[in-house]
């Protein structure tokens, strides 16, 4: 307590206000009542009496406004971060581990997504596409920096939704700008007693505390490379990794064009103050914001340019094409997704068996079985094969099915086959095949 009133006494910014508090304090004593003034006076002592004590008890402190907090949680912590399977949609699977999608629910508002993407455009425009039209015109490159940055923001922001705020602040945050304002009030002293630069006492005062990134230009940039290289891999899929190439060229986007010039503007003691005014301020000074709409997260960033790439073909074609399929197919069951293609396969030939007009009985008793067999290789929510259509899709055919061999025929001008076949091949043809452009086999083949 007595080294607190030292540092009070020291200080001048806390000597003027302690002078002012003392004349507040006798001026509404005299002027409205004296209890007042005593309350007024207690309540400022008090307030360096909790400071020393939260200073002195972090960890116990901490520990308590958590355990506290806890008490006013309505859903459990462990129940938001739950991810239901994109291929059967089921939150237990336990099948499908191909590669996740960080997209899923991720719907900013329509302005903060036209201003992302006006900002990854800039950085495309003036880093990569100035030198890089003057000796090609196929944008397909372009386009795989514009997948690659579009999964990798949105599985970072992904992760930055599943982090504790509460905990990051009161541990991490407010203990280093504590930490950070007392080195400085120390260091200011230092150079006043030596008549010294603040910059020369500063390198003295931490030694071997310093940190590698402060001591000049070129150890903060390989710094900032050195983090970069380590996230990647927690952000980007490894098959962009793969290729060295393009891992160096996402590297030198983020690090020197991005993290660099970021740690620039935060360092700049105006932009501090600046932050500091706009999260204390009670006045909104930003015109407030009309649109509620929801869209997916950066879309025209990312198919804006896709219908010229030289890699690009429909799933119609792809269907056709014999090495391309066999490719396709192996991607699907790398990526544990063959059922899909599988079953638009199947439902094909199970059409041709269907529309001939002259069948026999034994005939309708082999389709009625191959009918069954989709049904619980496909259609059932408990097989491995199942592909995550509707359950009004699965019933409306199981009906069918259960009227009998002579009912089979229905098939042909009935709903839920062709409805079951579209979401198959609408599912191929938006989720699976862009991943199987981005991939390597694709490539690899061509």
């Amino acid at each position: 307590m007595l080294r607190i009133i030292y540092h009070t006494y020291n200080e001048e910014a806390a000597r003027w206000t302690a002078l002012i508090i003392f004349l507040t304090t006798t001026f509404v004593s005299i002027t409205f009542s004296f209890l007042s003034g005593v309350f007024l006076l207690i309540c400022y002592v008090s307030g360096y009496i909790i400071c020393w004590v939260f200073l002195k008890n972090q960890s116990n402190i901490f520990s308590f406004m958590k355990q506290f907090s806890s008490l006013y949680k309505a859903v459990p912590q462990e129940n938001i971060t739950i991810k239901a399977c994109s291929v059967c949609s089921n939150d237990s699977c336990k099948r499908h581990h191909h590669r996740s999608n960080p997209l899923t629910n991720l719907y900013p508002s329509a302005e903060l997504n036209t201003a992302i993407e006006e900002f990854y455009n800039k950085i495309l425009d003036v880093y990569v596409l100035s030198w890089y039209k003057t000796f090609s015109n196929d944008i397909s490159f372009p386009n795989e920096l514009r997948v690659c940055l579009r999964h990798t923001t949105a599985t970072f922001l992904t992760k930055l939704l599943e982090f504790d705020v509460t905990k990051v602040l009161t541990t991490k945050l407010i203990p280093c700008a504590i930490k950070h304002v007392d080195d400085y009030m120390s260091i200011e002293q230092i150079a006043k007693i030596r008549n010294s630069q603040i910059n020369e006492i500063a390198v003295d005062y931490f030694g071997k505390k310093l940190h590698i990134a402060a001591t000049n230009r070129q150890n903060e940039l390989n710094y900032v490379r050195s983090l970069t290289s380590w996230l990647l891999p927690h952000l980007v899929h490894e098959d962009c990794l793969n290729c060295k190439n393009f891992s160096v060229m996402i590297r030198e986007i983020v690090s020197v064009w991005v993290l660099l010039p970021l740690m620039d503007f935060l360092a700049n003691p105006h932009m501090i103050n600046l932050l500091i005014i706009l999260a204390c301020t009670h006045k909104n000074k930003w015109p407030t914001i009309q649109s509620s709409e929801k869209v997916e997260f950066l879309y025209n960033f990312k198919r804006k340019y896709t219908s010229n790439s030289s890699f690009t073909c429909s799933l119609k074609d792809v269907l056709k094409s014999t090495e391309l399929l066999y490719v396709f197919m192996q991607f699907l069951k790398k990526e544990n997704a063959v059922h899909f293609l599988q079953f638009c396969l199947d439902i094909e030939e199970f059409n041709d068996k269907l529309l001939n007009p002259d069948l026999t009985k034994k005939e309708l008793e082999s389709i009625h079985e191959s009918a069954q067999n989709l049904y619980k290789m496909y259609f059932d929510s408990e097989s491995f094969e199942y592909i995550g259509c509707s359950q009004q899709i699965a019933t409306e055919f199981k009906h069918l099915l259960q009227k009998g061999i002579y009912n089979i025929v229905k098939l042909r001008t009935s709903e839920p086959l062709y409805q079951a076949y579209d979401y198959a091949y609408s599912h191929l043809e938006c989720e699976w095949l862009p991943l199987f452009f981005h991939s390597n086999e694709k490539p690899t083949k061509l």
